[in-house]
């Protein structure tokens, strides 16, 4: 993986929007792999502290939409 200073290239950087989301689940390890695979600059993320200190990656504020559990 290319590890340069690539926003001084002279062509349009592609940033994966929570990963290759439209072919994996959003913000997953697998759709942040896709995207390196599909050749995108940089993956855009979500990052949030939970209650008891933990960071994770999600980007609602509840798990409803993108789980089966529901709240906070």
């Amino acid at each position: 993986m290319e590890t340069t200073l690539i926003w001084f290239r002279n062509a349009p950087l592609v940033i994966a929007h929570r990963g290759a989301s439209v072919h994996a689940p959003e913000n997953t390890i697998a759709a942040f792999s896709l995207a390196a695979e599909l050749g995108a600059d940089a993956v855009e993320l979500d990052a949030k502290l939970t209650a008891d200190g933990q960071v994770v990656v999600h980007h609602d504020l509840t798990l409803d939409r993108t789980t089966t559990g529901t709240g906070p």
